[in-house]
């Protein structure tokens, strides 16, 4: 068979393959859902609202299958902040295995999952992010913990700290720029330059 022929039936499969996917994943999702919400073929059904069944909810895991599932989650301590810990975490491992909603950091607050007292960012965060990032989730929750705030109100307060924290950090940068002397730049006399270099 021709590798042209050949490349393009495997690329058709593989696109045949992500669409059942993720129409099963839909589909498993809708009857998951039903199943937690509509009573079953048979079961009495109240119309008062007062005595009608709540929606069945899951239980969180117990510490135990936590401490399981975490595994492969944590990457490096960057330490403790106002009685916190502060973890950098695998995220892709995080949105693969736990929940694709985890992006740039959350706390024990705002995710199930993660351990009491802790805060987790994103690996996948650049390090000049991370300060931002680590200053969001604390300001969020300690929001949701002192204040009783709900996250969307937390989460939007702790979004315009975090914006005056970049201008800060701009100005300081710039300020930095303004006052730093020009330096001359070459190279030392024991390296020479390449013929056709742009610094000659």
């Amino acid at each position: 068979m021709n590798i042209a022929i050949r490349g393009f039936c495997v690329r058709v499969l593989y696109r045949t393959f992500s669409v059942c996917a993720t129409i099963y994943m839909a589909c498993a999702t809708i009857c998951v859902k039903s199943i937690l919400v509509t009573p079953m073929a048979g079961t009495p059904t109240n119309t008062d609202e007062k005595t009608q069944a709540k929606p069945l909810t899951l239980s969180p895991p117990s510490p135990l299958a936590r401490k399981r599932s975490l595994k492969g989650v944590y990457e490096y301590y960057v330490g403790k902040k106002n009685g916190l810990d502060i973890w950098i975490v695998n995220g892709p491992f995080v949105r693969r295995k736990i929940t694709t909603e985890f992006v740039y950091g959350g706390s024990d607050r705002v995710y199930n999952f993660i351990p009491e007292g802790e805060i987790w960012i994103d690996s996948s965060t650049e390090p000049v992010e991370a300060q931002f990032t680590i200053e969001h989730e604390l300001t969020e929750r300690k929001l949701m913990t002192d204040r009783g705030l709900s996250y969307d109100e937390a989460h939007k307060l702790a979004g315009e700290e975090e914006q005056k924290a970049r201008d800060k950090n701009q100005a300081l940068i710039e300020e930095k720029e303004r006052e730093t002397p020009r330096v001359p730049f070459s190279l030392s006399e024991s390296r020479r330059l390449s013929e056709g270099s742009p610094l000659e």
